[in-house]
């Protein structure tokens, strides 16, 4: 007996093919200043490895639509979110609200792992 398949099976198959990575073996974006960039995204959310050089400042009028978790793995930074602002080390990060002015001025190479949501389009 055949049993139509729904396009939800179809979806789920593409998504199990995609479902495993390795930050490793992704391709890295190069942009000014130094920074590597690899993502990777899943419909809704957008994956963000970095690695930041010790000594760059982002812009301090940044902000976007997008809610923001950022986590340290190595190195260090300082994070200003809303006006406050905070040392953060390996183990630690911070969250940005959406429409949220923030920067980061990076005291030491620093690698972080960044989530996005929705995912964000300007680095696809």
């Amino acid at each position: 007996m055949h049993t139509p398949t729904s396009p939800l099976s179809h979806a789920a198959d593409h998504w199990a093919s995609r479902a495993f990575y390795r930050f490793d073996d992704l391709p890295a974006t190069e942009l000014p200043g130094g920074i590597l960039r690899k993502e990777v995204t899943l419909g809704r959310v957008m994956l963000v490895w970095f690695r930041l050089p010790g000594g760059l400042l982002t812009d301090p009028e940044h902000c976007h639509p997008h809610e923001q978790v950022s986590y340290i793995v190595s190195g260090e930074l300082e994070a200003t979110i809303g006006g406050k602002t905070r040392l953060c080390r390996p183990g630690g990060g911070y969250l940005v609200a959406p429409n949220v002015k923030h920067h980061i001025r990076v005291l030491s190479d620093c690698e972080c792992i960044d989530a996005f949501a929705p995912p964000r389009e300007d680095y696809l």
